[in-house]
C-alpha cells in the first residue's frame, strides 16, 4: 500500500547550528550565538489541503524566525518560497541592512501566505527546493513567479 506523507513546510537551513536549535530546555542566552552565519529557507505547500495546517506552520516559522536571531547573534539570511502546482518566490534569500529588518521582511511574507489552489496532482516541491539551492529564476518554461537570486553566505 502507498502511503503519501504531506508535510506543509520543509526547512533549509544552512549554517553551523543544527545541534543547538533542540535545546528546548536552554534559555534563550544559553543559545546565543552557537550558530554564528546563518542562512534559512523555509519552502511551504499552500495548497488548499494545506488549510488547517497553515495557521501553525505560519506560527512555527515566526518562532523559528526568531531562534535563529539569536543563536546566529543577529548574523542571518531568511526567505520564503511556496508552491503548489507552481514555484513563487516570497522572499528571495534577503540582505537587509539589519537584523530587524530582515525578521520584519519574512514574518511580513509568512503573514501573506494562506492556502489556496492546487489542482489535486503533484505538488512542485521538488522544483521549489531545486529553485532554492540552484538559485533559479523563473522562465525558460519553468512555472515560477519570481526569481530566486540569493546568494548562501552561512560558514
Amino acid at each position: 500500500m502507498d502511503r503519501m506523507l504531506k508535510l506543509p513546510a520543509v526547512l533549509l537551513l544552512a549554517g553551523t547550528c543544527l545541534a543547538a536549535i533542540p535545546g528546548i530546555a536552554q534559555s534563550p542566552d544559553a543559545r546565543a550565538g552557537k550558530c554564528k552565519s546563518t542562512d534559512l529557507v523555509i519552502a511551504v505547500d499552500d495548497t488548499y489541503s494545506m488549510n488547517g495546517a497553515i495557521r501553525e506552520m505560519k506560527n512555527e516559522a515566526k518562532r523559528l524566525v526568531n531562534l535563529v536571531d539569536i543563536v546566529s547573534e543577529g548574523d542571518f539570511q531568511l526567505g520564503l518560497v511556496s508552491f503548489k502546482d507552481s514555484v513563487e518566490i516570497d522572499l528571495d534569500l534577503n540582505a537587509a541592512p539589519n537584523p530587524a529588518a530582515k525578521k520584519e521582511a519574512m514574518k511580513a511574507a509568512i503573514d501573506k501566505l494562506h492556502a489556496k489552489e492546487g489542482a489535486g496532482g503533484p505538488e512542485a516541491s521538488d522544483e521549489a527546493l531545486l529553485t532554492i539551492l540552484n538559485a533559479l529564476p523563473a522562465g525558460a518554461g519553468r512555472q515560477q513567479t519570481g526569481d530566486f537570486n540569493g546568494q548562501f553566505s552561512a560558514q
